[in-house]
């Protein structure tokens, strides 16, 4: 069994470090630090660029790439 009757109903709730950090910088999730990573190691998002989210709940990633692409971008 996964958890225990007194564990039902109640979300989950990570604390690691990534967690209070996104907490703390206004992210929705702490997902958006792994596409954060992406762009400084592969700079392949620019600003003025067109990305697209296909999966975008809850709206870490595109929080990040909106950052990346700009005023400018969409």
């Amino acid at each position: 069994m996964v958890g225990s009757p007194s564990d039902m109903g109640k979300p989950y709730r990570p604390k690691d470090h990534y967690f209070q950090k996104a907490k703390q910088e206004g992210l929705r999730a702490r997902s958006a630090f792994k596409v954060d990573e992406l762009i400084k190691r592969f700079p392949m998002v620019k600003k003025g660029h067109v990305v697209l989210d296909l999966g975008a709940a809850p709206g870490g990633f595109l929080q990040i790439l909106a950052d990346a692409v700009g005023t400018g971008g969409r």
